[in-house]
């Protein structure tokens, strides 16, 4: 975590790079933000922060319940499992704001109109000859090209 970015910017940024971790832009996303959050809250210093500066303190006692503390034998261990819960939260909230096309803008993909798969803009494109508009990748103007040339014979 770093001082000059606000929380929130750096939420925002965690849940983008998040997003361009998975493998699929549609991949359950809740072991990589429970991961991320471990990351997070190494360091005792960035929990107090977390706490100080999060929307979501009691998102311990949320999931867990009574048992949040359990396991805590310091003043550190209550701060670090509360900050957990709390930045976990934070990315959750965060990434349910997002829209699919947010997802795929973010890993630079597209969905091809024809096969349906998520695919790199570098392998998409909207301009082709005899399909001007349609979305669609390499391999599926390959097949309809092919198609023409077969309907045309």
């Amino acid at each position: 975590m770093s001082e000059r970015q606000t929380y929130r910017d750096e939420i925002q940024e965690s849940v983008s790079n998040l997003v361009t971790d998975l493998p699929e832009w549609d991949a359950d996303p809740y072991d990589k933000i429970s991961e991320v959050a471990e990351n997070w809250t190494i360091y005792t210093s960035d929990c107090y922060r977390i706490m100080r500066e999060s929307s979501n303190e009691d998102a311990g006692f949320d999931h867990m319940g009574s048992d949040a503390l359990s396991g805590c034998d310091s003043f550190s261990d209550v701060v670090t499992r509360l900050a957990y819960f709390a930045v976990y939260q934070d990315l959750v909230d965060e990434l349910a704001g997002w829209s699919d096309e947010d997802k795929l803008e973010a890993r630079d993909e597209s969905i091809c109109e024809d096969c349906g798969e998520a695919l790199p803009n570098t392998v998409m494109s909207d301009g082709r000859p005899g399909r001007e508009g349609d979305r669609i990748c390499d391999s599926c103007y390959d097949d309809w090209q092919e198609d023409q040339e077969d309907e045309e014979e």
